[in-house]
């Protein structure tokens, strides 16, 4: 395992993505790969966390079982800290499983029988394919990294919990809104630092001026310093202000955010983000 006093390595982790898609292992008859589920997206920016990758990987040494809550809430950076826990460590995990949970944590499990090759008969109750599964996950080489993104049902949480706890020799990371379970640890994400905020607003907006100082800061005041939504409001004023000309400067912005509010001017499709402020909706 890597020191956990390290800082990340964000270098070259293309390269060493498409070699670790190609790295296999086999279990008898079964070939299962490192990379079981889909490589989540790396963020373009990635300021003021580099603290929270330590305390992560420290937490996780600690338990005797490690399962960790990465908590906070919407759009704060909990998947964005999760990714770059995964890139960051891909070559100290002999398998990496990244599962986003559309509704229910124990579904979500149940869609890993694929890539681990195994077969249920459809008499066979849930408990019993669940059992399974974790009897697989328990069975690979070690260490192994397991990532359940958006797993924020305290319901579900609870049901898969017993599961989940089984899985001893398992590093796993639950980014969740979920604050009051016992149970897990829990190491919450907080807003960024004012400076790291100041820094992110202008990696996507670049046309700032040092004169409306004053005025990003009240606006990253009254965002809470929400990683996403800064993200969101830079890249669309970065659209609409692309000429010689200020057509929507940050006093506009500002006005908008004290009548309208956060959300109505985060519904933009001008502009793309990693990670969206909700995940998609089934129809």
């Amino acid at each position: 395992m890597t020191d956990p006093g390290r800082r990340v390595d964000l270098n070259n982790r293309s390269n060493y993505i498409e070699k670790a898609r190609d790295v296999v292992f086999q279990y008898g008859e079964k070939t299962i790969p490192k990379i079981i589920g889909h490589v989540p997206i790396f963020p373009e920016v990635f300021l003021g966390r580099e603290d929270d990758m330590v305390q992560i990987k420290k937490h996780l040494a600690e338990q005797s079982v490690p399962l960790l809550l990465v908590n906070g809430e919407g759009g704060i950076g909990k998947t964005t800290v999760a990714s770059v826990y995964y890139h960051g460590h891909l070559k100290d995990y002999q398998h990496l499983i990244w599962m986003f949970v559309k509704s229910d944590i124990k579904d979500a499990l149940l869609n890993l029988a694929l890539p681990l090759q195994i077969k249920f008969d459809d008499r066979i109750p849930e408990q019993d394919r669940l059992d399974k599964i974790a009897a697989t996950l328990l069975s690979l080489q070690s260490p192994s990294l397991l990532i359940i993104d958006n797993a924020n049902d305290l319901k579900s949480f609870k049901a898969a919990y017993p599961v989940l706890r089984r899985l001893t020799s398992v590093d796993m990371i639950i980014t969740t809104r979920i604050s009051n379970y016992s149970k897990a640890r829990v190491y919450p994400i907080k807003a960024l630092e004012k400076e790291k905020a100041i820094e992110l607003f202008m990696e996507h907006y670049e046309q700032h001026s040092k004169e409306e100082d004053r005025l990003l800061q009240e606006v990253l005041s009254a965002v809470g310093y929400n990683t996403l939504v800064i993200e969101v409001l830079a890249k669309n004023l970065s659209c609409i202000n692309n000429g010689l000309e200020k057509k929507y400067p940050l006093k506009a912005l500002l006005v908008d955010l004290q009548t309208q509010g956060v959300l109505a001017l985060t519904q933009s499709r001008e502009v793309e983000t990693d990670y969206q402020l909700e995940p998609a909706q089934d129809d």
